[in-house]
């Protein structure tokens, strides 16, 4: 495992990939792209790493290479961030934020979720958004919306131990922004990465598709009020 790996964390779909990338891309480093999903694992071992006392530190010591690079990117770790600190003393961490309206459209996208629904019916629609960590049952949305709250709460309680970057700062200026990122948890910013920050970033193929028209009033409606406090913790509106 790396001494002192840096740990790319936030709210799924909210630009951590891209980010992550782009930083061992201008540092020459290597990085590791959501564990979780290069790794087979059972239901109930995935709850138990995110329940069970000790569950994690069993699962770094099974899975060693999944740690062994400078860089690590995996959403998920984010809710795990007790045990990171725990494990990983020496380690930095960056916390990539996007407004929920944003992050959850993409989400839901990726999914193939449509956002306007009041209930979900289709059984492979159900599964897909069975997310770690599990959340109190109810609206769909809701339980999404509480989800960005608990990832928005990991940086908020912990803001002196971690680097903050918005997602929607970086798609203004990446170079800049991805340059001053390495810098601050300790990376050497050396390699040119102008040919790959020249494109548009999009996490998905419902970006471009109004907040209200994706949701409906009522479900826009349930994101923010859920998550409105935390969102003006960041500056959104």
């Amino acid at each position: 495992m790396h001494p002192s790996p840096i740990f790319v964390l936030g709210h799924p779909k909210s630009g951590t990939t891209v980010i992550a990338a782009l930083l061992a891309k201008t540092s020459g480093e290597e990085f590791t792209d959501d564990l979780f999903h290069q790794i087979a694992l059972t239901q109930r071992e995935k709850e138990a790493i995110f329940l069970k006392q000790g569950a994690f530190a069993e699962f770094v010591a099974r899975y060693p290479g999944y740690f062994a690079t400078r860089i690590n990117k995996s959403p998920k770790l984010t809710f795990l961030y007790g045990d990171l600190r725990s494990l990983f003393p020496a380690a930095r961490y960056l916390y990539v934020v996007r407004d929920p309206r944003s992050a959850l459209r993409s989400f839901l996208g990726w999914r193939r979720i449509p956002g306007n629904l009041e209930t979900i019916d289709d059984p492979t629609q159900r599964r897909q958004l069975e997310v770690m960590p599990k959340q109190d049952p109810g609206h769909y949305v809701e339980r999404l919306a509480h989800r960005w709250n608990q990832a928005a709460e990991v940086y908020l309680h912990q803001r002196d131990q971690m680097v903050l970057v918005r997602y929607e700062d970086f798609t203004v200026e990446p170079g800049d922004i991805v340059r001053r990122l390495a810098l601050s948890v300790g990376l050497s910013p050396s390699i040119d990465i102008s040919q790959e920050t020249a494109v548009r970033y999009k996490s998905s193929g419902v970006a471009d598709i109004a907040w209200r028209d994706f949701y409906g009033v009522s479900n826009l409606s349930r994101i923010e009020n859920i998550c409105g406090e935390r969102m003006r913790s960041f500056g959104y509106e």
